[in-house]
């Protein structure tokens, strides 16, 4: 059997954030800060810090933005980022910051901050903490098209929906001033069978995806946020 020595928590962290909006390729900053829970500072203790990293689909439950979609729909985990360690100061603070990665793919990040703080007796203790880093200072969002539903017919023209709004949800106020046009692309997945031949002479069978772009163009507009992109797909297929 194994005996354990058991010693309650003595310490308590924090991570406290600035109340800013972050965008693409911005430098994140935090405060780590530390206690004992009987009073008092960790004056010198150790810290180590990570920095995670995770795109997600942001969503917005205003009402202008009900039924839209927002952000390039993609697969994601969280990855590494960056690491950091010190010593907190005489107030038992750290000040934490990280340049966050230029967003190219149009998607929101999410960046987790893990920190421990390790005092004289060797107990560790953690804290995280999140935050978001915009793509840009607007979004697009985009609805199926009414009547949409099930089967569309090939050479029929659809009509989507979209929105251009703020980092909130709410409507674009003014769009011409900030957004000089809207690029769109339509594409339709297409899924070759290729045959191949091993060393052994045993045949093996994968397939490839290709995308195909069916359409392309942008759209100018005036002082409207919301419009209709018309598209009329000419073949069959996954859009």
């Amino acid at each position: 059997f194994q005996i354990a020595e058991f010693e309650r928590v003595k310490t308590a962290a924090s991570i406290s954030l600035p109340d800013i909006t972050y965008y693409s390729g911005d430098t994140l900053t935090a405060e780590l800060s530390a206690e004992y829970l009987a009073g008092g500072v960790l004056s010198g203790a150790e810290y180590n810090t990570t920095w995670y990293k995770q795109a997600y689909d942001i969503y917005f439950d205003t009402p202008e933005s009900k039924g839209y979609s927002f952000g390039p729909d993609i697969y994601s985990y969280r990855t590494y980022y960056s690491d950091s360690k010190g010593k907190l100061n005489a107030e038992g603070k750290a000040s934490l910051s990280c340049n966050s990665e230029a967003i190219t793919d149009g998607s929101t990040y999410t960046y987790r901050i893990e920190s421990s703080v390790t005092d004289l007796s060797n107990q560790r203790i953690a804290t995280a903490a999140s935050v978001t880093v915009h793509p840009a200072r607007f979004y697009v969002g985009v609805k199926r098209p009414s009547g949409s539903n099930g089967f569309v017919k090939t050479n029929t023209k659809l009509e989507f929906p979209y929105i251009l709004t703020d980092i909130k949800g709410n409507a674009l106020e003014n769009p011409a001033a900030k957004v000089a046009k809207l690029s769109y692309k339509l594409s339709r997945e297409e899924w070759t069978m290729i045959h191949e031949q091993s060393v052994d002479n045993t045949l093996y069978t994968r397939y490839e995806r290709q995308d195909i772009e069916e359409a392309s163009g942008s759209v100018n507009f005036g002082n409207a946020a919301k419009g209709n992109l018309a598209i009329t797909p000419a073949n069959s297929g996954w859009y």
